[in-house]
């Protein structure tokens, strides 16, 4: 299989299919990928939106502590919430 490797909607949609089909492996290496494509995103537009949804997803399916990650997540996009 091959994916482009920056592209965080593919590796979330990976996820998924590897979810369904009871693939841990698969869904560990989708979702740190995810993870880490969602950071890079977030690190030119800390506004994206679906960047920080889908880094919220891989981090679940990471078992990871959402609330550490969401402090850093949240940092990249302090400038969300002055959106209008």
């Amino acid at each position: 299989m091959s994916l482009i490797d920056t592209d965080v909607h593919a590796w979330s949609r990976l996820l998924s299919c590897y979810r369904f089909l009871g693939d841990a492996d698969g869904q560990r290496v989708a979702a740190k990928a995810t993870v880490a494509q969602a950071e890079k995103i977030l690190a030119q537009d800390p506004s994206n939106g679906a960047a920080l949804s889908f880094g919220a997803g891989g981090l679940a399916a990471l078992g990871q502590a959402l609330l550490q990650r969401r402090a850093e997540m949240k940092a990249c996009a302090k400038g969300l919430h002055t959106v209008q």
